[in-house]
């Protein structure tokens, strides 16, 4: 229904959230997003969960658009592109920032 519609489908994968969950779904996305965090919360970040999911979504569907959110710094962004994200999510990060600019600045460079 929604492809039909000339949209794009998508899944969220939160922290507890296994790709065996949503696997009856993936072929039919063009974009999955992985959270770093619980939505809506702070707190720890998922981040061997989060290279794991992302290291397999990239394996069984290498054209898939791989978005991590929640927590995306400066800090973990070389590892999570390396890991298979191609669409980094990167809002606390620059807006705590002092120089927004910057921040963004050393994020396009990685």
């Amino acid at each position: 229904m929604i492809i039909e519609a000339g949209c794009a489908a998508g899944v969220v994968l939160n922290p507890a959230t296994s790709l065996t969950a949503v696997e009856h779904v993936l072929p039919s996305c063009s974009l999955a997003v992985v959270m770093l965090v619980n939505p809506g919360y702070g707190g720890p970040k998922y981040m061997e969960v989060a290279l794991m999911k992302i290291q397999k979504l990239r394996e069984m569907y290498p054209d898939l658009h791989i978005s991590v959110d929640g927590g995306v710094s400066s800090k973990n962004a070389a590892e999570l592109i390396n890991a298979g994200a191609n669409v980094l999510v990167a809002g606390g990060s620059i807006f705590t920032s002092e120089d927004k600019r910057a921040a963004i600045d050393v994020l396009r460079c990685i």
